[in-house]
């Protein structure tokens, strides 16, 4: 059945044959606005989130304003990998309810995320990443058991086995995931269905709807939650305060 058709089935019978997992960066919490924050102070720049078209911009920017490859690169690492930064993002509007929606109706969702430490990160409040994680997650998803929570943390793992690895061996049916790149591994070393929460690069041409559904963001806004809730008729109510 094409992957679309299939959502026409009322979500607790489809969930209970399709177990999910998630990423957790872009789906779950806004790492991205808030690392632009630190970006923009270092650069003197203004980039917004929508700004982001590539898995390396902030490499490409730095560059830009004249910084070498390797520093380049050195500073993505510092925003992107620093716990104490990720730590402070937001949740994605709707994952909260989201999450909160499948332990209430007695499933599971799983976070595989491909954070990993960099040895020259140097956070001062956190020791590592899965620390800063796991405090994250107990303050915004404290009904998740930590067994579900899957983090990559070695950096010398090769990265695009790891997510591939834990759908197989979970036997994962549904994943979200933000990163186009992410999203092509996973389709091709399994066989889960992908639903891609993210404005990015196409890749639809290439697997069509049997295995793939995008879920866009408006004007150039990165798509939220609550449309992947409505996508499979989830109901759930907004926590507006949380936003």
């Amino acid at each position: 059945m094409v992957f679309v058709q299939s959502l026409l089935v009322p979500p607790k019978i489809f969930f209970k044959e399709n177990s999910p997992a998630t990423d957790f960066d872009g789906v779950i919490a806004d790492h991205k606005n808030e690392a632009l924050k630190k970006l923009n102070l270092i650069l003197g720049t203004s980039y917004k989130t929508s700004n982001i078209k590539t898995y390396n911009q902030i490499i490409n920017w730095a560059i830009q304003e004249g910084w070498s490859e390797d520093d380049a690169q050195m500073l993505q690492d510092e925003i992107f990998f620093n716990p104490d930064i990720l730590y402070k993002a937001k949740p994605i509007p709707g994952a909260i309810e989201l999450s909160k929606w499948f332990y209430e109706s007695g499933f599971s969702l799983p976070i595989f995320t491909s954070r990993r430490d960099k040895a020259h990160v140097k956070p001062k409040k956190f020791k590592n990443i899965k620390e800063a994680t796991l405090a994250w997650i107990q303050e915004y998803l404290p009904w998740m058991p930590e067994k579900d929570i899957h983090i990559k943390e070695v950096d010398d793992e090769y990265v695009r086995e790891f997510k591939p690895g834990k759908i197989n061996k979970n036997d994962i049916k549904v994943y979200f995931e933000d990163l186009p790149v992410h999203a092509e591994e996973i389709l091709e070393r399994t066989s889960t269905r992908v639903v891609l929460i993210s404005n990015l690069i196409d890749v639809e041409s290439k697997f069509g709807p049997d295995r793939l559904i995008r879920v866009k963001g408006l004007d150039g806004k990165h798509p939220d939650m609550f449309q992947a809730c409505a996508l499979f008729g989830i109901p759930i109510t907004p926590n507006v305060a949380q936003y």
